[in-house]
């Protein structure tokens, strides 16, 4: 079975629900990819196939944001990588090679979807 772990899990900033997390996997081997700085929140799709993750992008000046990473995990390789979104990342869903995507930006919460492949 093919599964994700979220370790070290620690607050984004104190007091903050997120959190900033290492993953471990299972199942599949992704060494090339940074453990660390990952958001605790991912998708699977196509019977874990694809697997959605978040991996925090924060500015110099303590700006929120993040990129969305999608891996093929038969593959074991990445195969989509966005641009920085600002904000914060707060659902993940994939269907049909669509994701959708909630955000967290300056207390208004924005949903976006994008096509993955």
């Amino acid at each position: 079975m093919k599964q994700v772990y979220f370790t070290d899990k620690m607050e984004i900033r104190m007091g903050s629900p997120f959190n900033h997390c290492k993953l471990e996997f299972e199942g599949f081997n992704l060494s090339d990819l940074s453990k660390i700085g990952f958001q605790d929140i991912c998708s699977w799709g196509q019977n874990h196939k694809y697997l959605i993750l978040v991996k925090w992008n924060i500015m110099p000046n303590n700006e929120p944001g993040f990129n969305i990473i999608a891996l093929d995990t038969e593959k074991e390789e990445i195969i989509f990588s966005s641009e920085r979104v600002a904000g914060i990342c707060t659902s993940l869903s994939l269907e049909n090679n669509q994701l959708k995507y909630g955000i967290l930006f300056k207390g208004n919460e924005i949903k976006r979807s994008i096509q993955i492949k």
